[in-house]
């Protein structure tokens, strides 16, 4: 199934934005703070550590890499 790669791709996306708001008021802005480069990033990490720990079949390591 492919579609782990795009749940993959939602939840850091979802957790990106959720630590650019929580940073923007950490610092007393009222704005998203690097959500999106926190998302990315953590979609690197998170890429780079399922093909070391997932244990998946061949079509859906496919959709992840």
């Amino acid at each position: 199934m492919v579609i782990y790669g795009v749940a993959l791709l939602s939840a850091c996306t979802l957790t990106g934005l959720y630590l650019g708001e929580l940073l923007g008021a950490a610092i007393g802005v009222q704005a998203n703070v690097g959500g999106v480069g926190i998302a990315m990033l953590l979609l690197l990490v998170m890429v780079h550590f399922a093909g070391e720990n997932f244990r998946t079949d061949a079509l859906s390591a496919h959709g992840i890499y």
